[in-house]
């Protein structure tokens, strides 16, 4: 008899990866599957050969570790329906659920694996019969997760292609005498109006030593958008982004184009074009993001918590932090996008960097943060400040030539919540702190009502004789419908009545 091909374990180790970034394809680029895919699929071969001299059968040992990657990769989602009861006390040992239910998936998969070795079938139907539905079940993650990328990337390099009338793509200085350029985004750093108005702090320290630093702090700056995927993809791409509501429509969560427009942006372009390196920090999306979001569906999962517990996550951004204050030990002129994540929850820092309590914390997926919880949010905005402190320190006295320093929100907090978007909720999530370290005379030409939007078109046209119009300063809230844009400018600076929304 001619022998089939046993494919189905390969397929059934890819499918989970694929399903996972098909439900999330909007959120996360293509290459964040790349690193789990490979691991897995080499695993699988290695197993499949062991297996296979072992039992003398190619059918029987594909038909093992199809059944083995079932029990694996579903665990999470399972015990997600499990019922979270009360710990059980054995002899004085407390067992939670989540214990439990994982010592008896255990022994399901054991007597599972135990029966299928046994058995004397003829497996060939079975076989063919797997290798079409894990082929099947691909395919479908496939189609889901691939056109919203593809979407995106036609949409980036469309955008690429267009030139803004006025642009300079000829370098106009030497590369030696170039200043290094950081754009430094404080996830959710509220204005020091908004922290004096709903948090009852005064911020008034942090702001009289970035003057006395030289910085020009604008004080009546608001966010273009809400939502930092859209605020960021407006402002390294220097325009603004209203027009995405009628590609991805106003109710989407959809953010495969702003991420994209965040990775591939005009403003490293330009800055590449003029012999600049580009030197980008996570976003977050690395440590709440693809691979640990994976693992926890897994049998990996109880035992990986340990090691990837909010402590390291600390560590993770500490390091972070300590690599930016090297940057300017590079020789060569650089542009340095930091996205750093506090004070955005989880709340992990108080205000002298000790550990917060877990039941404190808030939720560690950065979507449901819990603004509400205002001293621990203002615990963490004011270590983060002395954190910054120390950073703007070492930039200043180690960079030869002086720096250009963006300190930036990329939105305020929200702790009024989301549901009845008001003038408060408008003020407090729009008012960001917006500060420039311009050296030269770039900081004449600053004003207090400047968004983010403009920065790099301000300082291209000082620095790089670019010649980009500086465009009206809007303000575009959207609540949970993402794309919805309310132009609240008007409403946060006292000029027009609230409406309903």
């Amino acid at each position: 008899m001619r022998k089939n091909l046993v494919i189905h374990p390969f397929l059934f180790a890819v499918f989970p990866i694929l399903f996972l970034f098909s439900r999330n394809a909007d959120k996360l680029p293509l290459n964040v599957i790349f690193m789990p895919i490979a691991v897995t699929a080499l695993f699988v071969l290695l197993l499949f050969f062991v297996m296979t001299f072992i039992l003398k059968s190619r059918e029987r040992a594909g038909l093992l570790i199809s059944v083995f990657l079932l029990f694996f990769f579903s665990y999470g989602h399972v015990l997600t329906l499990v019922p979270n009861f009360k710990p059980v006390v054995i002899r004085g040992v407390s067992i939670e659920t989540d214990k439990i239910f994982f010592s008896v998936w255990c022994v399901l998969l054991a007597l599972g694996l135990y029966l299928l070795a046994k058995t004397c079938k003829n497996l060939n139907q079975l076989t063919k019969f797997l290798n079409v539905v894990a082929a099947f079940l691909v395919i479908i993650s496939l189609s889901t997760a691939l056109p919203r990328q593809l979407k995106a990337k036609e949409f980036i390099h469309l955008e690429g292609e267009k030139k803004e009338e006025g642009k300079n793509d000829k370098v106009t200085q030497e590369t030696q005498a170039l200043p290094d350029i950081y754009y430094i985004i404080l996830d959710g750093y509220a204005s020091s109006n908004t922290l004096k108005e709903f948090f009852n702090y005064d911020n008034s320290e942090f702001i009289n030593y970035l003057k006395e630093k030289g910085f020009y702090v604008a004080t009546k700056s608001l966010s273009n958008y809400a939502h930092t995927h859209l605020s960021l993809a407006s402002s390294l791409n220097m325009k603004y982004i209203n027009y995405l509501t009628e590609i991805v429509g106003e109710d989407s969560d959809d953010q495969t184009i702003t991420h994209r427009m965040i990775i591939d942006h005009e403003v490293g372009r330009f800055l590449r074009s003029k012999g600049y390196s580009i030197v980008r920090f996570d976003d977050g999306m690395r440590l709440f993001g693809f691979l640990p979001m994976l693992i926890r569906t897994t049998m990996l999962g109880p035992f990986i918590e340990r090691y990837l517990t909010r402590a390291d996550i600390r560590e993770r951004m500490l390091y972070e932090l300590d690599k930016l204050a090297e940057i300017p030990r590079i020789k060569e002129p650089t542009f340095t996008f930091a996205h750093i994540i506090p004070p955005h929850p989880p709340y992990l820092f108080g205000p002298n960097g000790e550990m917060v309590s877990e039941e404190l914390q808030g939720c560690r997926d950065l979507v449901c943060a819990d603004w509400s919880l205002k001293e621990q949010y203002l615990g963490q905005l004011i270590f983060i400040t002395k954190k910054i402190r120390s950073l703007i320190d070492v930039i200043l006295s180690q960079s030869e030539t002086p720096p250009i320093i963006i300190l930036q929100s990329d939105h305020g907090p929200a702790s009024s919540g989301w549901m009845q978007p008001n003038e408060q909720l408008f003020r407090e999530r729009m008012s960001i702190l917006n500060a420039y370290y311009l050296p030269g005379n770039g900081k004449s030409l600053l004003y207090e009502s400047i968004t983010p939007v403009n920065t790099f078109r301000l300082i291209f046209n000082h620095y790089f004789n670019a010649n980009y119009e500086l465009l009206d300063d809007r303000s575009y809230f959207s609540g949970l419908q993402n794309y919805k844009f309310i132009d609240v400018t008007d409403i946060i600076r006292g000029e027009s009545k609230e409406e309903n929304y």
